[in-house]
């Protein structure tokens, strides 16, 4: 059995500037976002980790960075994890997510923009290629966090909207015997003690078979 830890990244210049990227570099955390970091940091530092990974932009190995300051490993870049591709979009303003709310209303997406789906194959490929023993963060963004929940749930971008985790939240899955589970979704509070409590339950968590994510 394996566990994979997602961590959003912490909150960024460009979530209060409400701005549309997917640029490896600038719009750093905010001071904010920073202590929203080590507060999660605090927490993970209690468990034993087989390796961290980080989507390459500048955000997330901030925050990567302060996780790892209590396990003292290499960090592994891996772009599978990276933003989404807003393609025309990119630099644009988010308007507070009405931009969202216009696709909704239209049920089209932006064509230059990376898709749903997309997303959801490069996370189905990340985690597929992890080890089936040791416990493991990833830092990303919160596009390939819901497109991989929205993925093993059976929803696709439009009816799974409201799947949306919060800055520096840890999400968790679990894979074993073919199978992947999901134990905890947008949780601040995922210490050594929880997780040992999250993969001890049965029943009430959703899964699916890893042939089929």
């Amino acid at each position: 059995m394996s566990i994979l830890i997602l961590v959003r990244h912490g909150e960024a210049q460009n979530n209060t500037k409400d701005v549309l990227t997917s640029s490896i570099k600038g719009y750093p955390l905010t001071k904010r976002g920073i202590e929203q970091s080590e507060m999660t940091a605090s927490q993970l530092k209690t468990i034993k980790v087989s390796a961290i990974f980080s989507s390459p932009l500048e955000r997330t190995m901030q925050t990567a960075k302060i996780i790892n300051r209590y396990h003292g490993m290499d960090i592994k870049v891996d772009a599978r994890l990276r933003e989404l591709s807003f393609g025309r979009l990119e630099g644009s303003s988010a308007m507070k997510g009405l931009w969202e709310t216009e696709m909704l209303r239209s049920r089209k997406l932006e064509r230059s923009m990376e898709k749903g789906a997309a997303i959801a194959a490069r996370m189905s490929s990340f985690l597929r290629a992890l080890p089936d023993e040791g416990t493991y963060i990833a830092v990303t963004h919160q596009s390939c966090i819901d497109n991989t929940l929205r993925k093993i749930i059976g929803l696709d971008e439009f009816s799974g909207t409201g799947i949306s985790v919060k800055n520096a939240t840890t999400t968790v899955i679990e894979k074993a015997h073919g199978r992947l589970r999901i134990l905890a979704i947008g949780s601040f509070s995922v210490d050594n003690r929880y997780l040992t409590l999250l993969k001890s339950r049965h029943g009430g968590n959703v899964s699916v078979s890893s042939k089929h994510f």
